[in-house]
């Protein structure tokens, strides 16, 4: 009995390590999605997207 306690207790004490590990992780997978959304409108809308910067009036993109 006591041997199962001490087991469930170690294995507790891992997955919260583990899941204090991984807050990093997910906030820094977070930010690279709002920084790429931010950067995709932002250029959009500041004229830099490849439509604007790529095309002339010798470039027919339909």
């Amino acid at each position: 009995m006591k041997m199962t306690g001490l087991i469930s207790s170690l294995f507790y004490r891992t997955q919260l390590r583990e899941t204090k590990a991984l807050k990093p992780m997910f906030a820094g997978f977070a930010a690279i999605v709002v920084i790429a959304a931010v950067a995709w409108y932002g250029l959009g809308q500041a004229g830099f997207s490849s439509q604007d910067t790529q095309s002339s009036a010798n470039v027919r993109l339909d």
